[in-house]
């Protein structure tokens, strides 16, 4: 059965508005994946504004929180929790997202803990790390490099200083819109793979 349900995250009580609209559709899930987001703020620490920073902790670590505590009542033993976090907790240091980057450090926490609280009901909770995706809220970013549509990748500014630098970072493989089925595992992924056996529950 598949149903849409409008919530707007990072106001208050959105957690409870979001599950009193999924229970007029139905009783349960085995799927819970917090994927919403938003970078929010592109400044170093200098030119970060204090509400901006509460509003993005809001919508990409609050809302996760307590979209996740209302939800286990709702989720079935052996269920599965996803959180989406992003590559740029895992070394790829941008100074202009380091807020957004904070965030993401806190869902990955959040992620490690959890699986432990939850992994006597059979329930995994894992954390994805994408590198750069093709969505709208990275247009900019693609645009910046000349790279938006072309498939190939983009070149994130932060890291293209460092590259040429002579540091380790590199051009990063954008993943697009497709289906997570129809393209081949890359390096990336395979990393991501590690993070998420290494804060799955029992393992």
């Amino acid at each position: 059965m598949a149903f849409a349900i409008r919530a707007e995250l990072g106001v208050p009580g959105d957690a409870a508005a979001l599950w009193a609209a999924f229970d007029a559709h139905a009783d349960g899930l085995d799927i819970l994946v917090n994927n919403a987001g938003t970078d929010g703020i592109r400044e170093p620490i200098g030119g970060t504004d204090e509400a901006a920073f509460d509003r993005l902790f809001a919508i990409n670590t609050k809302a996760p929180f307590f979209v996740t505590k209302l939800g286990l009542d709702r989720l079935r033993d052996g269920g599965r929790v996803i959180n989406v976090s992003t590559g740029l907790t895992h070394g790829l240091g941008m100074p202009e997202l380091i807020a957004y980057t904070m965030t993401k450090a806190a869902i990955d926490s959040f992620t490690a803990v959890l699986a432990k609280e939850v992994g006597a009901r059979g329930i995994t909770v894992n954390a994805v790390a994408p590198g750069v995706v093709d969505t709208d809220m990275n247009a900019g970013v693609a645009a910046q490099s000349g790279d938006r549509g072309g498939g190939r990748g983009v070149l994130a500014a932060a890291a293209g200083g460092a590259a040429r630098r002579g540091r380790r970072y590199r051009r990063l493989p954008r993943l697009g819109r497709r289906p997570l089925g129809d393209r081949a595992v890359d390096r990336r992924d395979r990393r991501c793979a590690v993070v998420t056996k290494r804060i799955t529950a029992g393992e």
